[in-house]
């Protein structure tokens, strides 16, 4: 079987990449290809590649719900928000299956780095000259995009019907990281 196709879009802050992205999601929609972004990868797939505990499983069908009704979201185009009150009163759940989650991207970055030692050396250097403040963020963004593209290359999936649409840039941000002065 064949590697999925990845898809990326390079470029500054502001220059309409997410935009592109959404366009590209159009048209491969109508052309009925299957496209799997960061978040759907782990989520749907994270289970194939390590050991989930139940509680993780929960995280990820949480997730899974939360993807489902991004999908309808899109499809029906407008739906009207109940509100902030509403979103405020859940906020403490969401941020448990937010952590869980971040826990889960961490687990299978872990099981990435096995086989990539160098690559953690060099992440662990970089994590560690962040503020503070940012650390944390830093880390689960490292977690999320690493885990989602590991997934991505250990998959069996119909790769002729498939596109990886990575919307965080994992090559520009890898090499971002490869290439800093901490590397060397």
């Amino acid at each position: 079987m064949m590697k999925i196709k990845k898809v990326e879009f390079f470029g500054i802050n502001g220059v309409g990449k997410s935009h592109s992205e959404g366009v590209l999601r159009n048209i491969l929609n109508l052309k009925k290809i299957n496209i799997i972004g960061r978040r759907e990868a782990i989520v749907f797939h994270g289970h194939k590649v390590i050991e989930l505990s139940l509680l993780d499983k929960i995280t990820l069908t949480y997730f899974k719900l939360i993807e489902k009704f991004k999908k309808n979201k899109l499809k029906k185009k407008k739906i009207v928000y109940s509100g902030v009150k509403k979103y405020k009163k859940n906020i403490g759940l969401l941020n448990f299956f937010r952590r869980r989650y971040n826990n889960i991207c961490k687990k299978i970055y872990i099981d990435y780095c096995k086989k990539n030692k160098s690559i953690k050396k060099i992440i662990n250097k970089i994590i560690i000259i962040q503020n503070k403040k940012d650390q944390d963020l830093f880390k689960n963004w490292i977690y999320e995009m690493f885990a989602a593209n590991y997934i991505i290359d250990r998959i069996k999936i119909n790769s002729k019907d498939t596109i990886y649409l990575c919307d965080e840039g994992f090559l520009q941000r890898s090499f971002l990281i490869m290439y800093s002065n901490i590397a060397y």
